[in-house]
């Protein structure tokens, strides 16, 4: 149906009496509405601004909320006890607050909100029962209308109240399990640790810390008195290419059975780690058990034990800890024999080699027929 037909226009100017032109009532309606709109937005858009500040305050109850409102909740409960209290003291009959919070299901976080609220009123009735000149004016004043035998029972019921929470609290204390922390990852524990990676100076590298936490570990121990004792330990890291960090524990001479098991107690105070000592001195070995070191063992002796554990040795990438002075010096100076005319053999010099023994020991012995790592 057309908005406006041209005859009802020609037809509204034929009549008598009529002034103007007739126009499309779409133009009125559409400027009424657009009108509408103008006076309308302030309205929306403050309704708006309303409605999402209403969603923003808007929030999930947190753990504390909660066991406030229950607090709250109860201490409405006990207030009406208290009331009867205020009303009739004198009918006032004994309030068993214990029983009360059993009922209730009453936990230490409820108590600790309680408390707070009836510890100030308890205070109040306790001083009441002070001499007169120790009371604070006031506050006689204020209960002048309580008998001696009233005041009590209030003290005896505000009493009940706190009681009630100091021992539910000392029950949870009592059955509460100990937090046992969450362990950090080894990536974590050495985030923040520095350290040199390489040193192209004395062409070393280092080895990543955290390869090393977890790595199971083994010690060896090599015997002397004129010679030093060496104590090594040990931890293999399993990679494509495998490694080995070692770490001197001891080095010192003329040491008597005694001391060696001082020493042991001292640096390895793991007790799961076992040692690997040197078979040559079963005597020492035996001390060492009797004073209730077990975990010792006696370390290959063979008579291709020597090569056999170097071969085995260059199978790993090792690392030796950098205060290790002992053990690297001895790496440094570690020689293969040598034929008058020149050629070399396949036995290394038995000289300046304690510590590496000892790395020997804990290393080839152990890993090889034990599979202590695989």
């Amino acid at each position: 149906m057309p908005d406006l037909h041209p005859g009802q226009a020609d037809y509204w100017e034929s009549l008598a009496g009529t002034t103007g032109t007739l126009e499309p009532k779409t133009d009125y309606l559409r400027g009424y509405i657009a009108d509408a709109i103008a006076r309308g937005k302030p309205f929306v858009d403050a309704k708006r601004e309303e409605e999402k500040a209403a969603s923003v305050e808007k929030r999930v109850l947190s753990i504390q909320d909660r066991i406030r409102i229950a607090s709250d909740a109860i201490i409405c409960e006990i207030e009406e006890v208290v009331d009867d209290y205020i009303e009739h003291p004198a009918k006032f009959k004994k309030f068993d607050a214990i029983k009360f919070f059993r009922g209730k299901q009453v936990n230490q976080a409820h108590c600790k909100h309680i408390r707070n609220y009836y510890a100030p009123q308890l205070a109040e009735y306790t001083e009441l029962t002070l001499p007169a000149r120790e009371q604070d004016e006031d506050l006689r004043e204020g209960y002048a209308h309580l008998s001696k035998a009233d005041v009590k029972k209030g003290v005896e019921l505000f009493n009940s109240i706190v009681g009630a929470c100091d021992l539910i609290e000392a029950e949870s204390k009592a059955t509460r399990k100990t937090r046992t922390p969450k362990p950090k990852s080894a990536d974590k524990l050495v985030a923040k640790m520095k350290y040199c990676k390489t040193d192209d100076k004395y062409k070393v590298a280092s080895i990543n810390p955290a390869d090393i936490i977890d790595a199971k570990e083994v010690c060896g121990l090599d015997f002397g008195y004129n010679d030093p004792v060496a104590l090594v330990a040990i931890k293999k890291i399993d990679k494509e290419v495998p490694e080995i960090y070692a770490k001197e524990l001891l080095y010192k001479t003329r040491m008597t059975s005694s001391e060696i098991v001082d020493a042991i107690k001292e640096n390895v105070k793991n007790k799961s780690i076992e040692i690997m000592g040197d078979g040559s001195r079963p005597e020492i070995i035996e001390d060492i058990r009797s004073a209730g070191i077990n975990r010792i063992k006696e370390a290959d002796r063979g008579k291709n034990s020597v090569k056999d554990s170097i071969n085995y040795l260059k199978k790993y990438k090792l690392f030796i800890d950098k205060f290790s002075l002992n053990l690297i010096k001895e790496m440094r100076m570690y020689k293969w024999r040598v034929q008058p005319d020149g050629r070399m053999l396949d036995d290394p010099v038995d000289l300046n080699n304690h510590a590496i023994d000892a790395l020997r020991y804990a290393a080839y012995r152990r890993v090889r027929k034990f599979n202590f790592y695989a």
